[in-house]
């Protein structure tokens, strides 16, 4: 979904974005038990699994007069602190 307009950048932010794989619950947790133990790799693909999921809140949001680009950026802050605080062990998704 493009807005009247919308930046190129952001345009091929949100392209890349398609070609996301979503994980499972069973590879979300695999990557989190390793993101645990300080696996680096791990949590960037937790997080990369993510990004589409932020960018759709984002949007959600922006009617609120901040720009798509600003809102994305803090979701993909939060995103980050969530992938370090996130327990496996719980059972729930990275997203909820």
């Amino acid at each position: 979904m493009t807005t009247l307009y919308e930046a190129p950048s952001l345009q091929a932010y949100r392209q890349r974005l398609n070609q996301v794989e979503q994980l499972t619950r069973e590879a979300e947790r695999d990557l989190a038990i390793r993101v645990q133990a300080g696996d680096r790799d791990a949590a960037r693909r937790i997080a990369e699994a993510c990004l589409p999921f932020v960018v759709s809140i984002a949007v959600e949001y922006r009617r609120w007069g901040v720009p798509l680009e600003d809102i994305i950026q803090q979701g993909n802050v939060g995103l980050l602190r969530a992938v370090a605080k996130f327990d496996p062990t719980k059972d729930c998704r990275l997203a909820t």
